[in-house]
């Protein structure tokens, strides 16, 4: 994954500095975000500018081929909006307003692509996700109070666009993604998230269960 992503990397970099049907434009790669308040920092792939000074920022995935079909029929890829729209909302703190922000996935079987325009209306799910662990963490801190476990929902409530399920008749149970041990630091309090992680190494988003 990240070889694929690094090879697209690069290709953007070449087209905007050689391409003669990008003059005017201009881009800028590899930037960072930090939320102080949030404890929280991430890292952007590119933002682009084109000749009317609208900017764009990109974010690259590289995914296998089954994930790549579900996302052109129409799946959601709730994780990885929540993190381009999180990296929307740095830049802007930092001044750079952002008019679109586009996930260019590619399939790292075929190296086909596809662009996901995020709407802006994913900016406030993102605030709220953010600032809900904020809080769990800071009620944590004062009183030690674990915030309640976050629900479960079946693969075919989870991936809608599936028709080859990874769990018997899509009924398998995928904690939500902020369960992730990545991102949070409750986990372990939660029985039906242990069990889960001990059960599945991998993300699940994915699906791979």
């Amino acid at each position: 994954g990240d070889m694929v992503e690094g090879i697209a990397r690069k290709a953007f970099e070449w087209v905007f500095a050689n391409d003669p049907a990008y003059q005017g434009w201009s881009a800028m790669f590899q930037g960072k975000v930090y939320f102080p308040d949030w404890q929280a920092t991430g890292h952007w792939d590119a933002v682009i500018t084109d000749p009317s000074g609208l900017k764009t920022l990109y974010d690259i995935k590289s995914c296998h081929s089954n994930k790549f079909d579900y996302l052109k029929k129409g799946e959601k890829d709730k994780k990885y909006i929540g993190q381009i729209t999180f990296y929307k909302m740095g830049l802007a703190k930092q001044g750079a307003m952002i008019d679109s922000t586009i996930i260019a996935y590619i399939d790292k079987d075929t190296m086909a692509t596809f662009p996901y325009v995020v709407r802006e209306e994913w900016e406030q799910m993102v605030a709220e996700d953010y600032g809900n662990l904020i809080s769990a963490w800071e009620r944590f801190g004062k009183t030690q109070e674990v915030p309640p476990e976050l629900a479960f929902l079946p693969e075919k409530e989870r991936f809608p666009y599936r028709k080859n399920y990874k769990t018997q008749g899509g009924n398998g149970l995928f904690p939500e993604w902020l369960c992730d041990p990545r991102y949070c630091v409750f986990w372990k309090n939660c029985k039906r998230v242990v069990s889960y992680w001990q059960q599945n190494g991998y993300e699940h988003t994915e699906g791979k269960v």
